[in-house]
């Protein structure tokens, strides 16, 4: 199987690629985040879930099983198994 025919590592062609449209189009905002915890045998789902209350201001939520707490966005590096 030959890959070179349909994919190029050309970083001219990369970049090509990624112009095709305005710099906003690639730009996106995080509205949830799921976290798997355990192995690739068992383990535990949960999630954070940025959210608008009833006068549109935006906060995350802890969705874990039956608990929903607030969550504050400035942990997510930490909670999320990140970094920079």
């Amino acid at each position: 199987m030959e890959l070179s025919k349909n994919f190029s590592t050309d970083s001219k062609h990369e970049e090509l690629v990624y112009k095709k449209h305005a710099q906003q189009f690639y730009t996106y905002k995080l509205k949830g985040i799921v976290i798997h915890t355990g192995s690739a045998d068992a383990g535990h789902y949960y999630s954070y879930i940025k959210t608008k209350s009833n006068n549109q201001e935006e906060k995350w939520l802890e969705f874990n099983d039956m608990k929903v707490v607030d969550f504050k966005a400035s942990d997510i590096e930490t909670e999320c198994f990140g970094g920079k």
